[in-house]
């Protein structure tokens, strides 16, 4: 199945999928509900989704393997899956390793917190405990700014980007680890950002798109902070702002949208 555009280049991978393999492609609409659109009486081995686009979908019970990639997976999305079906994975790889380099499952008894990697894929820690990754296919090593946690040689934890990482009073903290813990209790888009401070260095802040909550939505929200995370990683300030800046592919622009927010602040 492809539902994902040809503009882009997961779009241009499944093409490639098919003709080397000699598949039969069937192609939809890209659209954020590509389920609604596919007829169940059409079985299909293999399908490649974003996370949002199975955000809201239902299983049709049509689909053998689904494939996600383009943005990490919400727990809640991650445990509404679970229920599915299909053999779902969550592939890990990006434009200087080609194609996914490792694989983590997410549905079934395999179902693991872990990426592993794929045959023939060599993987190891810098001095910034970030993946480097060695493949045949590869001229050269491939330093990524992914931190890690390394499970034995063929498999890892992804722990977040180096650079968001936030130096708050000398305590590393990383954004993903916090938004995940946040996940549960904010039914919008949001992330975590470190911004500079006189006396921590960079202080933890939250991004949230849309109108500012009300009072009491504010109380509710950071009576639930306190509850999940620790001291340092709760957020000093809490920002909102109408619509975040996004890629072409509608991926989230942390820097930009940061820049937005406090120039607005600047200049109300």
């Amino acid at each position: 199945l492809l539902s994902l555009p040809v503009s882009y280049i997961a779009g241009k991978m499944m093409i490639v999928r098919a003709l080397y393999s000699q598949l039969n492609l069937i192609y939809i609409q890209p659209t954020q509900h590509p389920m609604a659109e596919l007829d169940p009486e059409i079985r299909i081995n293999f399908a490649p989704f974003t996370p949002m686009q199975l955000s809201d979908a239902k299983d049709k019970g049509n689909i053998d393997t689904i494939l996600l990639g383009g943005g990490p997976v919400s727990p809640e999305l991650e445990l509404k899956l679970h229920s599915w079906k299909a053999a779902i994975y969550h592939g890990f790889g990006m434009t200087e390793t080609l194609s996914h380099i490792a694989l983590r499952r997410i549905t079934g008894s395999e179902a693991s917190a872990a990426y592993k990697v794929l045959p023939g894929v060599e993987i190891s820690v810098d001095q910034r405990s970030c993946l480097v990754i060695r493949a045949p296919f590869l001229v050269m090593p491939v330093a990524t700014n992914d931190v890690v946690d390394l499970q034995g040689d063929d498999a890892f934890i992804w722990r977040g980007r180096m650079d968001h990482v936030i130096n708050s009073g000398g305590i590393k903290l990383f954004p993903e680890e916090i938004e995940k813990q946040l996940q549960p209790y904010i039914n919008r888009e949001f992330f975590i950002v470190g911004l500079p401070d006189a006396v921590l260095g960079e202080k933890v802040c939250l991004c949230i798109e849309g109108e500012a909550y009300s009072s009491e939505q504010q109380d509710n929200l950071t009576k639930k902070i306190n509850q999940c995370l620790t001291k340092y990683q709760r957020p000093k300030v809490i920002y909102f702002e109408k619509d975040f800046s996004r890629t072409a592919s509608g991926k989230i622009q942390r820097k930009a949208t940061v820049e937005r927010i406090l120039n607005n602040r600047k200049n109300p």
